[in-house]
């Protein structure tokens, strides 16, 4: 995982879309946060979860594998002032026992990126009894409610980097659910909600959103990146005369008690 956004912490911290206070409100709701325990934000990336959460626990520990995100999310700390976190370089695969015990071990448009079913196998012996995993999953581009402006934007992608979905140096490929994993774990008991978050992007927001991704980075683009973004600018133009696009983003969760 650790190439699939090589270059990209920057352009995540800025162009990646705040999850909504709703979202946070459902979580704190949902486990009674109190402002006491240990947050586990795993796969933590720039810090969009452990900002809306990090307060409602004593202790944060932001884990991810790479190390431009994980300082990117120190910045996000630092202007959140956000004091009681630990930041730990690491994969979900190799959560150390140390981590523990935890109240809440949460993740941000990063758990279909682990091997799910020894993550989840791993946490039950870091989460307390009465703990739970919190999965939040952002509508995508390649999902979601369509616009015309989302046509235009996947199929520049596609003539520029072909029809097949990129992940970094490889391609995507269609995953089993969060809930057919988790099933196979002691987190069976699920608890799910959607948000929808209405949204409106800029060209350059939606320039610098796609330079955040797996499937379109600027390391992905090489040599192109340019002409693609000159190119993109240029038909997205003919469909707004102010540069705006609005769009909703769907946020799906889900909260996975122990059986």
């Amino acid at each position: 995982m650790t190439d699939l956004f090589a270059g990209t912490a920057d352009h995540y911290r800025r162009f990646r879309p705040p999850y909504p206070q709703d979202v946070f409100d459902w979580i704190v709701t949902q486990h009674r946060l109190d402002g006491t325990g240990r947050l586990l934000d795993c796969g933590c990336g720039t810090g969009h979860v452990f900002v809306g959460l990090a307060k409602r626990f004593s202790q944060t520990v932001a884990m991810d594998p790479d190390a431009e995100m994980l300082a990117a999310a120190k910045t996000t700390a630092a202007v959140e002032r956000i004091a009681s976190i630990t930041f730990m370089p690491g994969r979900a695969e190799t959560i150390p026992d140390a981590i523990g015990p935890l109240r809440l071990a949460a993740f941000g448009a990063s758990f279909h990126w682990t091997d799910r079913i020894a993550v989840a196998r791993r946490l039950d012996r870091l989460i307390e009894p009465d703990g739970a995993i919190v999965i939040l999953s952002p509508g995508s581009f390649w999902s979601g409610r369509e616009f015309e402006w989302k046509g235009v934007v996947l199929d520049t992608i596609k003539r520029w980097l072909g029809h097949e979905r990129r992940a970094g140096a490889g391609t995507y490929s269609a995953r089993p659910l969060h809930q057919e994993c988790l099933e196979q774990t002691p987190f069976r008991a699920l608890t799910e909600a959607t948000f929808v978050q209405s949204y409106v992007w800029t060209t350059d927001s939606l320039i610098g959103y796609l330079y955040s991704t797996s499937f379109a980075s600027r390391a992905i683009l090489g040599d192109n990146a340019a002409n693609f973004e000159m190119d993109l600018r240029a038909r997205l133009s003919r469909l707004s005369a102010n540069g705006l696009f609005d769009d909703e983003i769907e946020h799906s969760l889900i909260s996975a008690r122990r059986a």
